[in-house]
Parts: C-alpha cells; sequence; structure tokens
C-alpha cells in the first residue's frame, strides 16, 4: 500500500481492511468482530512489526497457538 496519503488515508484503509477481514473470520460470531477489527488496524497501523504486535497481544492477555504459528509460517515464509 503507497502510505504517502498521509495519516488519514492509511487510517481509512486500515479501517476498511479490518473490517473484512473479521467479518470474513469471525461471521459466526459477530459479537468478537469489533474487538478483531481493532486489533488488525492496529497492527496494521504498526506495519505488522512482530514486536510490536507480540507486544499488543500480550497487552491484550492473547496469544498465537503453536499451530497457528506453524501455519502462518508455512504460508507466509520469511524472506529472511
Amino acid at each position: 500500500m503507497d502510505r504517502s496519503g498521509g495519516h488519514k488515508s492509511i487510517i481509512e484503509f486500515a479501517t476498511y481492511f479490518s473490517e473484512v477481514i473479521s467479518d470474513g473470520v469471525l461471521w459466526e460470531h459477530t459479537d468478537h468482530i469489533p474487538a478483531l477489527s481493532e486489533l488488525i488496524k492496529l497492527a496494521f497501523v504498526l506495519e505488522f512489526n512482530e514486536e510490536a504486535v507480540d507486544f499488543l497481544m500480550k497487552s491484550k492477555n492473547l496469544q498465537i497457538f503453536i499451530e497457528d504459528e506453524e501455519f502462518l509460517n508455512s504460508a507466509f515464509p520469511s524472506s529472511t
């Protein structure tokens, strides 16, 4: 995404992006959609920086299960 449009365009895109992802993932649990959307939006604004997202998740008392970590690593291999 081109981030040259300023803060307004970044937060608009992050908001729409996070809402679509949350709706798709939690379509059967609509009461959790707003919380997931806010988490994804903040992670997007942080450019999904791993250390920042780890802290964000800890601050919300959340964790990623080993199976999910393995899936994410296989689906999105690190370039390092």
